[in-house]
């Protein structure tokens, strides 16, 4: 049902053929109140200061505790 990625912003960065010299891998943050919003925000700063060309924000829910 799930399976671990060994770095999966790189094969992210791979795929979409992007250069992959600063990747951020923020597994498990605070899924609670305004969180989400805040790693949409961060990530916008750093395309609007010219840190970042290219951010993905997403998420999931593991689905590692389900029982056969």
């Amino acid at each position: 049902m799930t399976w671990p990625y060994a770095d999966l912003p790189g094969l992210l960065a791979e795929n979409l053929g992007i250069a992959d010299k600063d990747l951020l891998y923020k597994s498990q943050s605070v899924s609670a109140g305004n969180q989400s919003a805040k790693l949409v925000d961060e990530a916008a700063r750093k395309i609007a200061l010219g840190e970042s060309k290219v951010a993905v924000v997403t998420g999931g829910e593991a689905l590692a505790s389900c029982k056969f």
